[in-house]
């Protein structure tokens, strides 16, 4: 397929006065990370890019940094650890950027002067377990110096400076306690919420406060407090025996260094700080959430910085992060460091630009079924050697039998409502690949049922005058004959009645959720559980199928991931292919667990009484069953039994399948029937007569895609009894 290439020049400037003379290269790449083209800067700061014209309007990946061995090969990430600056930039013909490098990115550090670094992020808990943060885009940091604390402690009225000696001195009394000397982490996010986004609004993602919870006082090693005692004993003892309040000033100025880690505690100093701090900038965010800033400070000790964040929300700017300045300010901050900010505001977006992806070798046109929600498609991918098993599936994948094994359990279905998503090279769509099909079909059925739920992109809309941009939608379909467009690689045209100067672009990552090319409802499409088929077809600008051929497309499927996160490929066996179109399978399954505990008896032809009482004799067993179900198999339990306030572990089950043919201490028949005999005094211990509660909780297995549970699918039982000792009933 023929190319027509035009010069995109982009020009670079450097901060500051170089003493001496720079080579620098500018690398373009796609979207996914596939070099399109480099060039040198030349003597005037411009480079000139030989970029195909059929990439106008649509978003590169543009760094600048030194020259490599070989420009055409080099990756990304290979240019990001030699410090290279990074930009995503639309493609525009009739406008050429101009980057301007700040003088850190490759001159040493002026004296008293702090470069400030730092990224923007939320994080989303991923299927095998970790996690990844994702960028903060569209927003602005800004960046606040705090008081010094010897500074405070002068300002402080008498009586706060004898509480702060008060609550210090109580502190640092064995047991000596002490939190870490850096701001409090962050706590644990809970996980991205169930079901999917609706098309036009954000991503699943983490919720939470924004704002740090305080931390209960830990206990300080005796090795650590002796240290400490020993080092810094003079400073405790003029704290302690401090008779006026000047000299408790001054003892407490000797040892504000051990106040800081204690700060995030004393809620009842923070309103002091808000009018002791001094904000100095205001810096945009880019596309990667990363920001960088120039400070000067006073050269005599570090800066303590406070950082709040907004971010433009619908139009306007929203405030998604600024916490306490007790448990949020970076006391003596090491400049040059980069400071990441966890956002869990549920109203911040965040962005998800398109992974970098390594195609196979020789392959330029492909189009990759990628994922169902997060957990990526495995595929039947060929065995190692003729007769050998295919290879599993990593962990979090969508494996060959259309099952996932995640954090919640192996052998995971899918249920609710899922999204789809693909990937395709950088020259998609052209005339010869315009348009795609989901579609799917229960095993044993003849039928492909297209998939014809709405899918759309969001495009940025800039109106002179109007201050903030406005985000209109771009249907991709379902068009006639129900096919979807690939997304155009310019954004609509504006209308000829707009106000003179109105611009339209894509934005330049996926910032605004529109990640899907597909959904499935899977809950009304097909009640019944059961294995399934999805395809995915690609078809030409006159809507007909295209095939994959070497002089047409190559389908593409993950293989793994390297360590950079590039999305490693191969090229989709002839297995899982039919007629054009690429086949996978995926399980799905909305049945609810169920969950029932029968009365426990001593005799099978004795009945537990009305008010709960087993009566027993003491050479009786207790019988102890309940029933932990789904209709398929795919769900886990725990069962605990507690007499009184204390657990009775060798009757409980730990985190268990539904269909094991034994539980700890039960016998299972692999349908989800427990059972036991235990001797009464098991259970009882010391008691005669002792008072029980049963709990049974049973988790569904089945996911939406995105590393949780579907927990309405859950079902739970709680029972309680009572053995009472028989009267006459023996010793």
């Amino acid at each position: 397929m023929a190319t027509k290439s035009n010069d995109w020049i982009v020009s670079v400037g450097l901060g500051g006065e170089p003493t001496e003379k720079i080579t620098l290269r500018v690398y373009a790449f796609d979207a996914t990370g596939s070099p399109v083209t480099s060039a040198r800067v030349a003597a005037k700061g411009e480079a000139r890019l030989s970029i195909p014209s059929e990439l106008a309007g649509r978003a590169l990946k543009v760094l600048v940094g030194p020259e490599v061995d070989d420009p055409k090969t080099v990756r990304p990430a290979e240019l990001r650890r030699l410090r290279a600056y990074e930009r995503n930039l639309r493609v525009d013909f009739e406008a050429f950027p101009t980057l301007e490098i700040p003088e850190w990115d490759w001159r040493p550090w002026w004296p008293c002067t702090c470069q400030v670094r730092g990224r923007v992020v939320t994080r989303l808990d991923l299927p095998d377990g970790t996690h990844l943060d994702l960028p903060i885009c569209n927003a602005r940091v800004t960046i606040c110096e705090v008081d010094r604390v010897p500074r405070l402690i002068w300002r402080l009225p008498d009586p706060l400076v004898w509480k702060v000696r008060d609550e210090w001195l109580d502190l640092v009394k064995p047991p000596f306690p002490i939190p870490d000397p850096e701001p409090e982490p962050w706590p644990p996010l809970p996980p991205p919420p169930g079901g999917l986004p609706d098309p036009a609004g954000p991503r699943p993602g983490p919720v939470g406060p924004t704002s740090r919870t305080v931390k209960a006082p830990q206990t300080m090693s005796s090795s650590l407090r002796s240290s400490v005692m020993t080092t810094r004993s003079t400073d405790l003892l003029r704290v302690e025996s401090a008779g006026t309040t000047l000299q408790l000033r001054e003892a407490l100025v000797g040892v504000a260094d051990l106040l800081l880690p204690y700060l995030c505690w004393w809620d009842w100093l923070w309103p002091l700080f808000w009018y002791r701090k001094d904000c100095l900038q205001t810096v945009e965010v880019d596309e990667t959430g990363h920001f960088s800033t120039l400070l000067f400070h006073d050269c005599s000790d570090q800066p303590d910085l406070y950082f709040s964040v907004e971010q433009l929300i619908n139009g306007t700017w929203e405030t998604v992060y600024a916490p306490s300045i007790g448990c949020g300010t970076h006391w003596n901050y090491p400049c040059g460091s980069e400071v990441t900010i966890h956002v869990t505001d549920p109203r911040a977006v965040p962005c998800v630009p398109p992974p970098d992806v390594d195609p196979p070798p020789g392959v330029s046109v492909w189009v990759m079924p990628y994922a169902v929600g997060n957990t990526r498609i495995w595929g039947s991918p060929p065995p190692p050697a003729p007769g050998d098993p295919i290879p599993a599936a990593p962990a979090g994948w969508v494996r060959t039998d259309g099952f996932t094994d995640y954090a919640e359990g192996n052998e995971a279905p899918f249920g609710q409502r899922i999204g789809l998503r693909l990937l395709s090279s950088g020259v998609v769509p052209y005339s010869g690949l315009a348009y795609f099909r989901w579609s799917y079909r229960k095993i044993g059925s003849a039928t492909w049922t297209p998939l014809l739920e709405p899918v759309i992109r969001h495009f940025v809309r800039e109106v002179p005058g109007i201050p903030n941009p406005s985000f209109p939608v771009y249907p991709l379909g379902p068009k006639p004959g129900d096919v979807f467009e690939f997304r155009p690689h310019t954004a609509p045209l504006p209308d000829p009645t707009d106000p003179p100067g109105t611009q339209h672009h894509w934005p330049v990552d996926e910032g605004l959720g529109d990640i899907y090319s597909g959904f499935m409802t899977t809950h009304s499409i097909e009640p019944d559980a059961g294995e399934y088929q999805l395809r995915l077809e690609v078809f030409d600008a006159a809507k007909n199928p295209v095939a994959p051929a070497p002089g047409t497309f190559t389908f593409v499927v993950p293989s793994g991931v390297d360590s950079d996160g590039t999305i490693l490929t191969r090229v989709a066996e002839p297995t899982e292919l039919d007629g054009s179109g690429f086949v996978f399978r995926l399980q799905i399954d909305n049945n609810v667990c169920g969950a029932t505990i029968s009365a426990p008896y001593v005799d099978a032809t004795v009945p537990v009484d009305p008010c709960g009482f087993v009566r027993y004799k003491p050479t009786d067993n207790a019988h102890v069953a309940f029933r932990a179900h789904h209709p398929h198999g795919h769900g886990r339990f725990t069962f605990s039994m507690v007499r009184g306030g204390s657990p009775v572990g060798g009757a409980s089950v730990g985190l268990t399948d539904v269909d094991v043919a034994a539980a700890a201490a039960y016998t299972g028949n692999t349908l989800g029937d427990f059972w036991a005999d235990f001797p009464v005094g098991d259970l009882l211990g010391t008691c005669d007569n002792a008072a029980f509660a049963e709990h049974l909780y049973v988790r569904a297995k089945a996911t939406t895609g995105w590393g949780q549970r579907i927990s309405i699918y859950d079902a739970a039982a709680l029972h309680a009894f009572a053995l009472a000792k028989k009267k006459g009933g023996g010793s």
